[in-house]
């Protein structure tokens, strides 16, 4: 397989070899760069890992994105993100207080009252709740899994006015490598 086009499920992926570690590293990377943008990883990164285990590479393929959701919807990181909330709501009422608030600090700070006005600890059980509800049976019970994207958007929100002006996006779900978009 060395040193051959590399195949994928639509045919060859142009121009691309595969190299030892003990060749050229640049080439090697810029290889591995090419077949990120030549071939749509979401949906062939097993096909990738294959390939790559078919050469004699130590491959341990790993869909980061889940991990980092775990952690956004964990119990820890939605406490987190209340203290987050609190500092910036007392930062943000003292400027207030002083008459110093711009006006985006202004619209800050209604975002940020309205979402630590938010019970945490309720919106972490429905986030670990709806996590279970898309990794199993439940997930085929249509106003289960509507009820679980809900709170997945919901969470995100929670979580996007403690970044504000940034904003965690449900497009981000899909697999993407966005964090944070609008």
């Amino acid at each position: 397989m060395l040193g051959q086009d590399v195949r994928y499920d639509h045919g060859l992926v142009p121009d691309l070899k595969l190299f030892t570690v003990l060749q050229d590293p640049e080439r090697r990377l810029q290889s591995l760069f090419r077949v990120r943008t030549e071939i749509d990883l979401e949906r062939n990164l097993p096909s990738l890992t294959a390939v790559l285990r078919e050469a004699g590479h130590l491959v341990i393929q790993r869909d980061i994105n889940i991990g980092m959701w775990d952690h956004f919807f964990s119990m820890e990181f939605l406490i987190w993100v209340k203290a987050r909330l609190g500092m910036q709501l007392k930062m943000l009422q003292a400027k207030e207080k002083a008459g110093a608030l711009t006006e985006r600090e202004m619209n800050q700070l209604a975002v940020v009252e309205q979402a630590h006005e938010r019970d945490a600890f309720d919106l972490a059980d429905r986030a670990e709740d709806a996590k279970q509800i898309v990794r199993g049976e439940r997930f085929y019970d249509a106003e289960l899994l509507e009820g679980a994207l809900n709170t997945f958007r919901e969470t995100m929100a929670y979580i996007s006015a403690a970044y504000y002006p940034a904003w965690l996006s449900p497009r981000c779900l899909k697999g993407s490598v966005c964090l944070f978009g609008g």
